[in-house]
This record gives C-alpha cells, sequence and structure tokens, in this order.
C-alpha cells in the first residue's frame, strides 16, 4: 500500500515562509549591491581604482593624463633638486640630470609606463569580477610602483665630481726605474689604501626610494680598499724587472712591418701583478705602451666600410666598395710581450695580436638591391645653432649619408654615428654640470635623431626605442605648427633611435644638409610595399612654468663672474603616428613626451663656499610664453 503523506506541522509551516522570504529579500539585497557596484565600477573605466597612489602621490580616480601629470610634477621637482646625499659627515647636492638639452637624465623615470600598466591591470580583469575588484581597493587601496633606470656610469661621476676629496684609488706598490751608464736599476714605490664611496649600495638604496618617489637624504660612509700588490711582492719581481729592461729592446711586428719597443718605453709599462694564484707576475701594461700603441695604430687600425651608393635625381650618383676593418688587441698583445720577457729567451719580436672586422653590407649585395624610390622624408630646422654644433651636425650628416639597412636590421642611429670623440670628427660644447662648466662632445647630434626619426615614420617603419628630450628645445619643434612633441634624443651610451626595416628590401640613408636655410633633409630610398606612415601634428596639452632663478657657488670661476644656463619652459605633448599597410589595415601609436621645467641657472664665483643647507623648491604652476633656445651666456 502507498505510504500516506504526512501533512506539515504549524511550527514547519511558520518557519518555512519566513525563510524564504529572507532569502529572497538577502538575494535581491546581494544583487541590488552587486549591480550598484558594478555601476560605480563601470564609471572608473580608464581612471584608476579609487586609493590608488605612488608614494604619497594620490591617484584614485585620475585618468591616464592627470596620473601622468601629477608625477611628472614631483619627477621634475625630485631631478631639478637632485640628489641629497651625505658622506661621512659632508652634505652635497648630486644632480640627477645634466643642465644641457642634448644629454641624457642620469636617472630615467617610466611614467608612462607605470600608469598604463595600472590601467591595463584593472582592464584585464573580467567585467563579473570588477565590482570585487573595485571593492577590495577602497578597502585595501593599491599601491603603484616607478619603474626607475639608473645611468650609473654617469651618475658615479656626478657622484665623484660633487665629492672629490672623498674619493682615493689605492695606489698598488709598483717599480721606478734609473739609467746609470747605460745599465738599469729599479726600485719598489710604496702601496698606499685608499677609499671610495660604495655606489652599488648607494644605488640600490636609491632604486628603492625612487620607486615611490621618495626623496629623502641617504647617508653614507666611506670604504676602504687595500691595494692588490704591495711591496714585498714587489720585491720579489725586481730582479726580473731588471733584466727585462736591460735586455731591451724587443719589437712588435706586422705583415713585414716593425716597431723597437725601447727600455724607456718599458720603464712605464712594467708593473708587478698577480696571477690567478695570487702569486706574482711581472706584466707589461698596455696603458703604459699607450703612447707606441697609439702609433701603430695610426699605421695599422682601419674602420670596416661598409658597401653604398648614393642617389640623386632618381640614379646612383656614388659607389663605394666594401673593406674588412683592423683593430690592434692592445691588452693581448702586451701580455704577449710579457710572456716573451718572462721567457727570456733569444726571440725578442712579438707578432701583434689584431682582429678584423667584416663589413655589414658587401660589396656584392648593393648590385641587386632594389632601390628605386624614395619611402619617406624628415626634416627639422637648426637655425641659430652654434658654429661646434652646427660643425657636429655637418659631421653626423656625413657619417650617416649612403648608409644602407639590411632587410629585417633593426638601425641603431648611435651604432651609426659612433665614437663620439674628435678622432670621429666630433667637436665640443660647454655644458652645465652641477657647480662645473665642462666641455661635452658631439653636441647637437640629436637634431640627426629627430629628423632620422621623423623620417623612419613617414616611411611607416616600426619604432623600436625613442625618447623625448628632457627640456624643450626649439630647434626642435615640428614644421607644421612649431610645437614640440616629435623630437628624439640620443647620448652615448643611452637613450638611442631604433627602427626595424621590415619591408622586405634594403633601404638606403639619405643625408642632406641645406646649409643655405639651415634645414635637415633626411631620405629612405627602397622599394614600396605600398605601406604610407605618416604622423599627427603633435597637440600641446600644457606648459609648465619655469620656476625663479636659480644660482650656484663655484670655485671654478673668478669671484663675481657668472655662466649662467637659459631657461626651458616644460610641457606635455602628445601625437599620433599611424602606418596603413597596403591592404588597408591601419597601425596607431601614440607618443607622450614630457619635457620637465627648467629655471634659469648661473653658477656664480666665489672666493669660499657657503655651507649646504638642504631646500625645498617650491611648486609652481602657470600658463608660459614660447621656449628659448639651450645656451651657456657669460
Amino acid at each position: 500500500m502507498p505510504k500516506e503523506k504526512t501533512a506539515p506541522s504549524e511550527s514547519q509551516k511558520a518557519f518555512s515562509k519566513p525563510l524564504k522570504i529572507g532569502l529572497i529579500v538577502g538575494a535581491i539585497i546581494i544583487l541590488v549591491g552587486y549591480a550598484g557596484t558594478f555601476v560605480w565600477a563601470k564609471s572608473y573605466d580608464n581612471r584608476l581604482l579609487p586609493r590608488t597612489r605612488l608614494g604619497s602621490i594620490e591617484l584614485g580616480g585620475d585618468n591616464s593624463e592627470s596620473a601622468k601629470q601629477k608625477i611628472n610634477t614631483k619627477v621634475d621637482e625630485i631631478l631639478l633638486k637632485g640628489l641629497q646625499l651625505s658622506v661621512d659627515g659632508q652634505l652635497g647636492a648630486v644632480p640627477l640630470s645634466p643642465l644641457a638639452a642634448e644629454a641624457s637624465n642620469y636617472i630615467i623615470f617610466d611614467v608612462n609606463g607605470a600608469v598604463e600598466a595600472a590601467l591595463s591591470a584593472e582592464r584585464a580583469t573580467k567585467p563579473i569580477f570588477r565590482p570585487f575588484v573595485f571593492v577590495y581597493s577602497i578597502i585595501r587601496g593599491h599601491e603603484i610602483k616607478l619603474p626607475v633606470t639608473i645611468n650609473t656610469e654617469n651618475l658615479r661621476a656626478a657622484i665623484l665630481n660633487t665629492f672629490p676629496e672623498s674619493i682615493q684609488e689605492p695606489v698598488e706598490a709598483g717599480f721606478v726605474f734609473e739609467q746609470k751608464e747605460n745599465i738599469w736599476t729599479a726600485k719598489v714605490t710604496p702601496s698606499a689604501k685608499g677609499f671610495t664611496i660604495p655606489t652599488d649600495d648607494l644605488f640600490s638604496q636609491l632604486k628603492t626610494l625612487l620607486t615611490k618617489l621618495d626623496p629623502q637624504p641617504i647617508v653614507l660612509s666611506r670604504a676602504y680598499e687595500e691595494p692588490t700588490v704591495i711591496e714585498a711582492m714587489a720585491e720579489n719581481l725586481l730582479p726580473a724587472a731588471e733584466a727585462a729592461i736591460n735586455a731591451a729592446p724587443f719589437a712588435f711586428t706586422y705583415k713585414n712591418q716593425n716597431w723597437t719597443v725601447e727600455a724607456v718605453d718599458l720603464a712605464v709599462a712594467l708593473k708587478p701583478t698577480l696571477d690567478e694564484n695570487n702569486e706574482p707576475l711581472l706584466e707589461v701594461s698596455s696603458e703604459g705602451l699607450k703612447t707606441l700603441l697609439d702609433k701603430i695604430a695610426l699605421v695599422v687600425e682601419k674602420p670596416a666600410v661598409d658597401a653604398r651608393l648614393i642617389m640623386g635625381n632618381g640614379r646612383v650618383t656614388e659607389f663605394q666598395g666594401s673593406s674588412n676593418g683592423i683593430t690592434v688587441e692592445r691588452e693581448i698583445t702586451a701580455k704577449k710581450l710579457a710572456q716573451l720577457i718572462r721567457t727570456a729567451g733569444e726571440n725578442k719580436s712579438v707578432e701583434l695580436t689584431v682582429t678584423i672586422t667584416e663589413p655589414t653590407v658587401k660589396m656584392e649585395s648593393v648590385n641587386s638591391l632594389g632601390i628605386k624610390e624614395v619611402l619617406g622624408v624628415g626634416t627639422s630646422n637648426y637655425k641659430g645653432s652654434p658654429t661646434n654644433r652646427i660643425k657636429n651636425i655637418r659631421n653626423g650628416v656625413k657619417l650617416l649619408n649612403g648608409i644602407l639597412i639590411k632587410p629585417g636590421e633593426e638601425f641603431s642611429l648611435l651604432n651609426a654615428l659612433r665614437p663620439f670623440d674628435s678622432a670621429n670628427g666630433y667637436l665640443p660644447e660647454l655644458v652645465i654640470k652641477g657647480d662645473k662648466i665642462e666641455p661635452e662632445v658631439g653636441g647637437g647630434l640629436c637634431q640627426i635623431g629627430t629628423t632620422t626619426f621623423r623620417a623612419a615614420m613617414n616611411t611607416g617603419l616600426p619604432i623600436t626605442v625613442r625618447s623625448n628630450h628632457s627640456l624643450v628645445v626649439s630647434y626642435y619643434n615640428d614644421p607644421t605648427n612649431n610645437k614640440p612633441g616629435t623630437d628624439a634624443t640620443i647620448y652615448d651610451p643611452a637613450p638611442d633611435l631604433k627602427f626595424i626595416n621590415d619591408t622586405g628590401n634594403y633601404i638606403l640613408f639619405q643625408a642632406e644638409m641645406d646649409e643655405a636655410n639651415s634645414i635637415l633633409r633626411f631620405s629612405f630610398w627602397g622599394a614600396s610595399d605600398g605601406r604610407k606612415g605618416s604622423y599627427t601634428p603633435p597637440t600641446l596639452i600644457r606648459w609648465i612654468a619655469v620656476g625663479e632663478d636659480q644660482k650656484i657657488e663655484t670655485l671654478d670661476l673668478e669671484p663675481g663672474v657668472e655662466k649662467c644656463q637659459a631657461a626651458h619652459i616644460g610641457a606635455d605633448a602628445t601625437f599620433v603616428y599611424t602606418v596603413e599597410k597596403a591592404d588597408g589595415a591601419k597601425i596607431d601609436t601614440t607618443f607622450d613626451s614630457h619635457y620637465r621645467p627648467l629655471p634659469k641657472i648661473c653658477l656664480v664665483g666665489v672666493e669660499e663656499l657657503t655651507p649646504a643647507v638642504e631646500e625645498t623648491p617650491a611648486e609652481t604652476e602657470a600658463t608660459a610664453e614660447a621656449p628659448t633656445d639651450e645656451t651657456i651666456t657669460e
């Protein structure tokens, strides 16, 4: 028989009804709350989440532009103030950026990257989960870090320039030679301890602070360094050193050519050192043989030469064949001489060790390049440039004109223009660094960088590395509307300008300098694949006022004499680079540029420096007039 159903009791009826109602009401409240939070979170699309901060800077609710402006304002303040450093009680402000417009900051902050990464992380969250991320941000907050790159080489030099009395390299024991009646004798020179600033520890601390834009002073103590070679070790090598110098002359040979190594050459080149087992070893210093090796290099060395052709009026006007480069390996050659001396055999000649460098583009390649048309052109105006700047620009044009860029090659402008020294045709210009005025070789090459950048964009090439200048300079204003934003700075060893030749054919770099009108015109020749490159005129987001003039005391000038760096107004600018492919597909890339404001800064000669006092720079806001050129005036 079927089992009879039992009717629910009165208590069960009373309990189940409120429970159901409660569950329904609770579900409604949760859904309404979720929906409300979803709408609230939706209002933060393209804005940073609530309670987002970078160090002490509140960024919650800011869009990309306002967040970047807040961060850049703080970065500009830190760069202007410099690094406040105390070394064994001695205070000093180390510049974090040179005052020259055509020089790279010692500290590079990736403000754009930090803001875009924070926005991208929010966008990557699936819409259904955004309310939970939003509420979590309200409760816990969200801290972002600013990516920081330190140019350790340049910043270390700036630190040593600020604290010259705090650095002393350890002195190694060595030899001093004397000749009497054709006999050379040697004595040992004493060693001495040295001391230095532990910059590696400093850079680690500094990077940690700057990722949060915390400019607090850093306190360091000098570290003492023991010499590697002491007197007792050098004493053991005295007989061998005297025997070696009295056995001179020796010789370097290369392809039936001979150069004599005299005793006077060895007198400055022989030195005591330690081998891999820390045993005393007689060595020959390549630096000690520098004069002789420089003389040899003038005869032997030559750079690799790429095959190149130069076109005009649609045809080849000049052709250059390729050739290998030769470099003398000085360190290896000196070690070979030391080995010869230590063996004390009858042979007294050493074959130079050289490195053969093949050209990037060989002669057989240029006969089938398919270069037939102009792909893109970039221009800039250098009117008003001083004499040495114009000469450096002319030298850069000469080095670039006719270069061939291989298919698939990532072209580096720095590599094409190196080395930046007088031997390669560059001249110095004076720039202010901290409380010093120093010559900087190669001023003006950012004109080359800017013109190349525009030519690459008008050709439609992928730009892989580009940095704008730290300061606004009228030389680099865009020719379409005379506004900043489409420039590119280069400075050895960084930043560089790089782009990829993805056309599938060779590109010929044709560089022209119209000195009558002060215009650079760079043209890229090749075979078109139908793409078109263009960029919008730069849009100026804001000008940033420069603040009050500053004066810095220096002992390098006569008392009362001033040398000044002109003020540079700050700015934020943006433009869009567009590549339209042959099939109509378009690729847009936005380039944002921030130029920090720099007040007029003058070095004033004094008889005695005033003790350092930490000051907090005032923040200024204002609209401003058009910027001026960079100059050093007296």
